[in-house]
């Protein structure tokens, strides 16, 4: 029997730490099948994996940037942004105060990057996400090689069109009229924002200016990319793989971060995590990930534990900042200062999977990293979405955690002491749906499945169906007939 290939992956993850995290598993996982597996980034995540003893290249020494929109924005832009399904509207506030983010800027670098890096070493695969999958496959001009898989973390954003569940932002629906949604979505609400925003032509731009990479920008180049085969990083038990999603794209499960062997809660954190309020609950867990301008929703949701007797642990940033250019942590900082105040315990840094086994229920964005730890250890959650639906996936998860009665759907994007709890009290009366969740996503490794799937993909000679292949096969039929 011919030995195994070892092969030499790279992923490539761009964004904040929640967008960076999840490639930390698929290499531990790709390096436990006896591979080579390496983490391509922007500077400023760079502790965060190291920490884990994965492999960790800085392509871009731009770093990936995200802005507090409300430190510049009024309140109904701030809105539109945040909440609007109209690209004509966001678009208007677009092109006066910019976007949140700068992919426009430290995208091009990374790609640049990483052609660089591929005259060096070389490299088998390339695993792209969401965010930088069309990037990656620019590659493929100049190493033509190149095995390129694209992912995605969940079931809420960038998936094809499927009859199983609506885009964000529309009803759930019945069978074929999900799916015209996500046509409708895509044609008249993300590609016109797309091509009118002007952060994309500013990436564009960029991109032309460096060598070798592909140039193409018309249809035939997302054509080609609907034809690389995906990953999709969440659990079957969550959401079943639809029946019309062609054979290049898988459903793996969900990746959970490894443990993190140095880190050890500080005995004040480990005291105030056992305590139990006067009814016997655990702490509530806040945590708003990388989102910026979210002071006034964190402090109603402490407002509203206050009264409903609820200890927190809050985990946040503690120095106010208008911008974040930084994603790492260290172990050995991750708790630093942190002390119980009012039944409040503030923490920047705490690892989920010691944080939320010890919670009885977690206020978060909707992240698919947050939502899915705090499924997998059995929590409802309570979601208070950040980000647009056209750009996110934070929506989508809101609404499927209360159609699935596995949390709350907290909709104000500025809600009160009174929203915040009715919506924390819903969530803590679906904690028997949630522990019976738990029991399924435990007996699951989404990261080992992904890594056996890049393995196989990686040694695929033939080319796969892809969803254009009903097409394909119509064009015959209708010629031979």
């Amino acid at each position: 029997m011919a030995e195994r290939k070892q092969l030499n992956v790279l992923a490539c993850c761009v964004g904040t730490r929640g967008d960076v995290m999840p490639g930390v598993a698929i290499c531990k996982a790709l390096e436990a099948r006896g591979h080579k597996a390496a983490m391509a980034v922007c500077a400023g995540v760079e502790e965060s994996i190291c920490a884990y003893g994965v492999r960790c290249i800085t392509v871009s020494q731009i770093p990936f940037k995200w802005r507090d929109d409300t430190a510049q924005m009024s309140d109904e832009e701030v809105q539109i942004m945040r909440r609007s399904m109209d690209p004509k509207e966001i678009l208007k506030v677009e092109n006066c105060h910019g976007v949140s983010w700068n992919l426009d800027d430290c995208m091009p670098e990374a790609l640049r990057g990483m052609s660089n890096l591929l005259e060096k070493e070389h490299f088998d695969v390339i695993l792209g996400t969401s965010t930088t999958g069309l990037a990656c496959q620019r590659l493929l001009k100049k190493f033509p090689h190149l095995k390129i898989i694209r992912s995605t973390f969940s079931f809420g954003f960038g998936v094809p069109p499927t009859s199983a569940w609506p885009p964000g932002g529309y009803e759930m629906s019945h069978g074929f009229m999900n799916k015209l949604n996500h046509y409708h979505f895509f044609l008249c609400k993300l590609l016109p924002f797309l091509a009118g925003a002007s952060f994309t032509k500013r990436e564009m731009n960029r991109v032309l200016e460096i060598e070798g990479v592909d140039h193409s920008q018309g249809m035939g180049f997302f054509a080609a990319h609907s034809k690389l085969p995906m990953l999709g990083f969440w659990s079957e038990s969550l959401q079943e793989r639809p029946q019309d999603f062609a054979e290049n794209i898988l459903v793996t499960g969900c990746l959970f971060t490894p443990q993190l062997r140095d880190w050890t809660p500080s005995p004040a954190l480990q005291t105030f995590v056992q305590t139990l309020d006067s009814k016997g609950r655990k702490p509530l867990v806040l945590s708003f990930g990388s989102m910026m301008g979210v002071q006034k929703v964190e402090q109603a949701v402490l407002e509203a534990a206050r009264c409903m007797g609820l200890n927190v642990v809050w985990c946040r940033e503690r120095q106010p900042q208008n911008e974040r250019a930084t994603w790492g942590f260290t172990p050995s900082n991750a708790e630093e200062g942190a002390s119980p105040t009012h039944g409040v315990f503030e923490a920047q840094y705490v690892p989920f999977d010691w944080l939320l086994p010890q919670a009885s229920v977690v206020v978060c964005h909707g992240g698919a990293g947050t939502v899915f730890s705090s499924l997998r250890e059995g929590v409802p959650v309570v979601i208070c979405p950040i980000i647009s639906p056209i750009i996110a996936d934070q929506i989508v998860h809101a609404e499927f955690v209360e159609r699935k009665q596995l949390g709350a759907w907290l909709r104000p994007l500025w809600p009160g002491s009174a929203e915040c709890q009715a919506a924390v009290q819903r969530a803590l009366g679906c904690a028997d749906a949630c522990a019976e969740l738990r029991e399924k996503l435990r007996q699951e490794d989404g990261a080992a499945n992904a890594a056996a799937a890049i393995e196989t993909f990686a040694l695929e000679q033939k080319p796969l169906p892809t969803c254009f292949s009903w097409l394909r096969k119509w064009f015959k039929l209708f010629r031979s007939g």
